[in-house]
């Protein structure tokens, strides 16, 4: 049986002195005592970090040249997106009742003005390139890229949205109809022949196995279509998030691929 107290770091103490192991203990101690500094020291760096960046982009920035809303920004850099995250739909209820259908905030990286009530949001709809463009969050944007449609705007968005609509148009519909009709026929062969079915979840299968197969062209096997629907579900759920590519955050899962 080991006795501890002889040799309490589990070195061997063959061939080495006493005072080699008094030393062995100390850089251990040495080291320990550095993580421990650096564990508290990290969060003051990192708010610190983030107070100059807030600072020097509100000095830099383009400031706004008309009047804005009432509201708030909340804190530098992530906004009200922890207050949205606690409070879910009764974040909006709230700031509706304090600031009025419209009003500033700050979410997911970007200020934002928020409008509310059917008036507010058809002259929005109606002024679109007159007033208002299309905008969408920073994550939106780095994660769906510059040459989408959404990101579009003016007659760029237009020729794009033009150019896509070809390929839902009535002759393309009747092109994809036998693939889509094949694709359903397999799922629900496959389905008769298991005991439970999650209807949900399949049907959410099935409708991504019909649009892979009929505007990409891929057919795949099982395992690679379970695999890619992973992905696309971490992709979707992760697409309004913090644009911010630090560990456990959702930016930084999807932008792993």
């Amino acid at each position: 049986m080991r006795n501890w107290s002889e040799n309490p770091l589990d070195l061997p103490v063959v061939g080495r002195s006493s005072m080699d192991i008094v030393k062995s203990y100390s850089e251990s101690c040495s080291v320990l005592s550095d993580l421990w500094f650096l564990r508290a020291v990290m969060p003051t760096v990192l708010l610190a970090l983030t107070f100059i960046l807030w600072y020097h982009s509100n000095r830099t920035g383009e400031k706004p040249k008309l009047p804005l809303p009432p509201g708030s920004l909340g804190l530098p850099m992530i906004g009200e997106t922890l207050a949205l995250v606690f409070q879910g739909k009764s974040f909006f209820e709230d700031r509706l009742k304090r600031y009025g259908s419209v009003y500033k905030t700050h979410l997911l990286g970007s200020p934002m003005i928020r409008v509310c009530g059917p008036d507010n949001v058809r002259k929005v709809l109606l002024s679109e390139n007159k007033l208002v463009t299309v905008y969408w969050p920073t994550s939106v944007r780095a994660l769906l890229g510059d040459g989408t449609v959404s990101s579009a705007i003016g007659n760029l968005h237009r020729t794009r949205r033009r150019a896509l609509q070809k390929a839902f148009g009535y002759e393309a519909l009747c092109e994809y109809l036998p693939v889509m009709q094949k694709v359903v026929k397999d799922h629900i062969r496959r389905w008769c022949q298991e005991d439970v079915v999650y209807g949900y979840q399949e049907c959410k299968n099935m409708t991504f196995a019909v649009s892979a197969e009929t505007l990409v062209g891929f057919n795949m096997e099982s395992e690679k279509h379970q695999s890619l629907v992973k992905v696309f579900d971490l992709f979707v759920e992760n697409l309004f998030c913090l644009p911010f590519r630090l560990p456990g955050l959702g930016f930084s899962k999807v932008t792993v691929f």
